[in-house]
């Protein structure tokens, strides 16, 4: 399908799309500020408080995004930010709590923990 950026319909299907994209976004925005990455998760998530604190703060910042994203829809009379919104909220639970499963499998409380444990008997060069 040729986009027409000048066509009758383009203004709607434009607003649509920047309606879905930056509420899927911010999501992520909001996420980022209070949460560490999955990587994170995954590294130290067998720490059961760590782990805790992750789904706290997962909690804490989709709740807020999807919150701004239900404000936006009112505002714009339109469905597309809570669809964005839902999506980026249920991509990062499912993101985060495969992390924090992987972490749980593992043993990976930590650097050192877990599958990495072959780095413990490492001479570095460090003394002590």
């Amino acid at each position: 399908m040729p986009i027409d950026p000048g066509g009758a319909a383009a203004t709607g299907d434009t607003a649509a799309a920047i309606l879905l994209i930056t509420s899927y976004g911010q999501i992520w925005e909001v996420i980022s500020a209070l949460n560490s990455s999955p990587w994170t998760a995954e590294s130290f998530g067998a720490d059961t408080a760590k782990a805790k604190s992750a789904r706290e703060y997962l909690a804490h910042s989709t709740i807020s995004g999807g919150l701004m994203a239900a404000i936006a829809a009112r505002v714009a009379r339109s469905w597309w930010p809570l669809i964005g919104a839902g999506a980026g909220v249920g991509y990062a639970w499912w993101i985060y709590s495969r992390a924090l499963r992987r972490a749980s499998n593992s043993g990976s409380d930590g650097w050192g923990a877990g599958q990495d444990t072959a780095l413990r008997g490492g001479t570095w060069g460090l003394k002590g």
